[in-house]
């Protein structure tokens, strides 16, 4: 990717990761790379398990958020 650090500063070449692992995020801060849309599959585990939880001990269901 740094061969074509100078088109991606000029917006003349894009380069868009899809997840958040550290090498795709440090491309990013180095400028490298134009966007990066990223998950965290370990913390999608541990959200999700806690909101099951709370609905089945608390009968607290978790925000519906509208992303339209």
């Amino acid at each position: 990717m740094k061969a074509y650090k100078d088109k991606i500063t000029k917006d003349q070449f894009f380069i868009i990761s899809a997840d958040t692992e550290q090498s795709q995020l440090q491309a990013l801060k180095q400028g490298l790379a134009t966007e990066n849309f990223g998950q965290n599959p370990f913390e999608m585990g541990i959200k999700s398990t806690e909101m099951m939880y709370n609905y089945l001990m608390f009968i607290e269901k978790p925000i519906k958020r509208d992303f339209t």
